[in-house]
């Protein structure tokens, strides 16, 4: 009986520490940083970034080369900086993983704060927590950017334009993101000019040098759409493009 009863104890202190094995939690783990832009004629002083979306990225991820949809899994979850520049992403679980910076106004070229650093991290049961910090150069220089000008003629009663940029995530389908004129969605001005940088080119995603102009009337109801197009490497340093209003027209002219 007193066999029995110490194999008893034995299959059910076995058992307990199986339930405790099953049960242990994986790794959780986050990352966070600090999002900020700088002049390049005073680099070392730097403003936080507000609204800056950064995602997360499962780089274990196997993506598809053609059908962006199944890519969409790799995106596992995403954050916006807010009025400090600061970002945080948690409940990771342990793997490999990537931040990536996408700002909606895709007016900036985002770099690593240090050279040091890696947009990739890994979550395991030594590390669970990661740091990476960006920042940007203003796009107010000729030196990495260019210039577009768009002139409204003949607009009469009134209406808006909204410039947007294709992003292609994962180099494959493109989102498009709006682009801010004069830190405006959208502007009813006759001239307009727009100092962007140059188009960048990433594991994850690429920023293309083409432009899509969008007009609506008085009444905010869609009324045309123009692409401006370059290739990307022969992007001219500045154009000036002009609308025909009530022509529907776009030609460049200078």
């Amino acid at each position: 009986m007193r066999t029995k009863r110490v194999y008893s104890i034995i299959v059910l202190m076995m058992l307990g520490i199986s339930i405790l094995t099953s049960c242990k939690k994986e790794p959780i783990g986050s990352v966070s940083g600090l999002v900020t832009v700088y002049d390049a004629t005073s680099p070392l002083v730097k403003t936080p970034m507000e609204g800056v979306k950064l995602f997360l990225i499962n780089t274990d991820f196997k993506l598809d080369s053609v059908d962006y949809a199944n890519n969409v899994g790799a995106i596992v979850d995403s954050a916006v900086t807010g009025a400090d520049g600061k970002y945080q992403i948690a409940g990771i679980p342990d793997g490999n993983w990537a931040v990536i910076p996408i700002p909606d106004t895709i007016m900036y070229r985002f770099e690593l704060e240090s050279a040091l650093d890696s947009v990739r991290f890994n979550i395991n049961k030594e590390l669970f927590t990661s740091t990476v910090n960006f920042k940007a150069a203003k796009p107010n220089s000729t030196e990495d950017g260019f210039h577009v000008r768009l002139t409204i003629i003949n607009r009469g009663l009134g209406g808006t334009v909204a410039f947007y940029r294709p992003v292609f995530l994962f180099n494959i389908v493109p989102t498009i993101r709006r682009v801010k004129i004069n830190n405006q969605l959208s502007s009813t001005a006759d001239d307009i000019t727009l100092n962007l940088h140059f188009g960048i080119f990433c594991s994850f995603y690429a920023v293309s040098n083409n432009f899509v102009v969008k007009a609506r009337d008085e009444f905010d109801k869609p009324q045309y759409t123009y692409w401006i197009t370059y290739d990307y490497f022969n992007t001219p340093a500045y154009s000036h493009w002009q609308i025909d209003w009530p022509g529907k027209t776009i030609y460049r002219v200078d």
